[in-house]
């Protein structure tokens, strides 16, 4: 997983031809062209006929090239021998092979949240609502998700054994699925109520542009349409060219960024005839935000085409080329630095927020405010929350004791656009934000409860202190309404 992650950070350009940037070693029998004279080929067919190993030209070969790129300390310029190139190029344009969906942990199962189109999941019938309860004669709600995945994805052509609750009627069935590979969109988006449009870009895809266009038209077209975020939260980066056509929906002309080649010069990466949007923009980010999602960051806060919510970006300011190579494997080459339109730097530094949030509750509520909403409703369940109708990855603890239930504290003082503050001599949270603030002690109805380190706050005490809130439970959720003014 680790590897996988490593390879979907960074801004890639693509490559249409093979290139001859690894034919610097020379070995016939290895598919190398060098002369014969070299002294690098002349070691090579030494320690390939003579050495004790027995190692292979092929051996030979595939460590050589990976010490010339580690002589390099660039991590980011890496070798990949033809199965992890192909697995490469699935990765760049989110391609697995499995059952096709997304879900959810809960005490049931696995949730269905989502079935890919053209999955095999679809095929079968399974749908949002549905809850994966064993696969194979594994009970899987306690089963750690590395191990959910290795049951569930798996080589194109086999089977996997699912047994299925229904969404409508919990009765059990029994389905076997053949793995297929399936396509996971770079890109989702919602209108929230209230009328803010909301996209989540993953990654900057071949399919990117398309889906982030298709969205502004849908909001567009929508009357109630008023504000616009955009959350790029967790987006390891991408193409070059799929976030500069993006870029052309918010930016009518000018530089995107600057191209830093390894001589100095500066070359700008222009846009010409672009288009805006005519509605406030607040863009997400975070400390995972990279690359790719550092160019666009840069080029909406230098524009000040956006206002910037979370937390401060990756900083990875670097430009790679995909390169396939003759023998089926492939090279990605760090090939230029670049500079936002600023020319501000971004390696090693990252994209600063305009507004710093801690958490990823706090940010989502801060970027709805400053697009215009003044009523949230939030619905926290065990695998997301809830905000105005649109669900977010952000999920908040809370604990159902004596009878009552305490929600995090923290998780309230971003209800309330503010702060919790812990005091130690009194044993208790004062929250302090709109509204005013409120102190709550851990002691008999004194609305605060002490657990493993976190605070929790009964929610009727909540509300009682802070009359713009409301708070309850229904069925396995907890609800909380707030209106910043009244």
């Amino acid at each position: 997983m680790t590897k996988q992650k490593r390879w979907r950070t960074g801004v890639w350009m693509r490559a249409a031809a093979a290139a001859a940037l690894a034919a610097t070693i020379a070995s016939p029998a290895a598919g190398f062209a060098a002369e014969p004279k070299d002294e690098l080929y002349e070691v090579f067919s030494l320690l390939e006929t003579m050495h004790v190993s027995g190692s292979s030209g092929e051996q030979l070969k595939d460590a050589a090239i990976r010490g010339m790129l580690e002589a390099l300390d660039d991590p980011y310029t890496e070798y990949f021998d033809p199965e992890e190139w192909q697995a490469l190029q699935d990765t760049y344009e989110q391609v697995m092979v499995g059952i096709g969906i997304q879900f959810a942990q809960t005490d049931e199962g696995l949730l269905i949240l989502e079935v890919f189109e053209g999955s095999a999941a679809k095929g079968a019938g399974l749908k949002p609502g549905d809850a994966i309860v064993r696969v194979g004669e594994k009970v899987v709600k306690d089963t750690p998700l590395e191990d959910i995945y290795d049951m569930l994805l798996g080589p194109e052509g086999s089977t996997v054994k699912l047994h299925i609750a229904d969404g409508a009627s919990r009765l059990l069935k029994t389905v076997t699925i053949t793995r297929q590979p399936f396509h996971i969109p770079s890109v989702s988006y919602e209108m929230t109520d209230g009328g803010t449009g909301y996209i989540r870009i993953d990654s900057f895809s071949s399919d990117t542009a398309g889906l982030v266009r298709e969205a502004l038209r849908a909001f567009e077209a929508d009357p109630e349409y008023v504000a616009l975020v955009i959350d790029i939260r967790g987006n390891p980066g991408g193409y070059l060219d799929a976030v500069a056509e993006v870029a052309t929906f918010f930016v009518e002309d000018g530089p995107i960024l600057y191209m830093v080649n390894r001589d100095g010069s500066r070359r700008p990466m222009e846009i010409e005839n672009g288009s805006s949007v005519d509605v406030p923009v607040v863009l997400l980010v975070d400390g995972d935000s990279a690359s790719a999602s550092e160019v666009f960051a840069g080029a909406l806060q230098d524009y000040k085409l956006a206002t910037l919510v979370g937390e401060r970006t990756y900083g990875k300011g670097s430009v790679q080329q995909l390169i396939p190579l003759e023998s089926g494997g492939g090279l990605k080459v760090t090939v230029q630095q670049y500079l936002t339109p600023r020319r501000s730097p971004v390696d090693g530094v990252g994209i600063h927020p305009d507004v710093i949030a801690s958490t990823r509750l706090e940010a989502t509520l801060k970027a709805l405010r400053l697009a215009g909403a003044d009523e949230l409703k939030l619905t926290f369940r065990s695998y997301e929350t809830v905000v105005n109708g649109v669900s977010f990855d952000e999920t908040a603890a809370w604990v159902v004791e004596g009878g009552r239930t305490y929600l995090s504290a923290k998780a309230l003082a971003a209800v309330i656009d503010g702060a919790a503050a812990w005091d130690g001599a009194a044993q208790s949270v004062k929250l302090t934000g709109l509204g005013g603030a409120a102190s709550f002690a851990a002691k008999p109805n004194g609305g605060l409860l002490l657990r493993d380190g976190a605070s929790y706050i009964e929610l009727g005490a909540f509300a009682k202190a802070f009359p713009n809130a409301k708070a309850k439970t229904e069925g396995k959720s907890v609800v909380v309404e707030w209106i910043d003014h009244g």
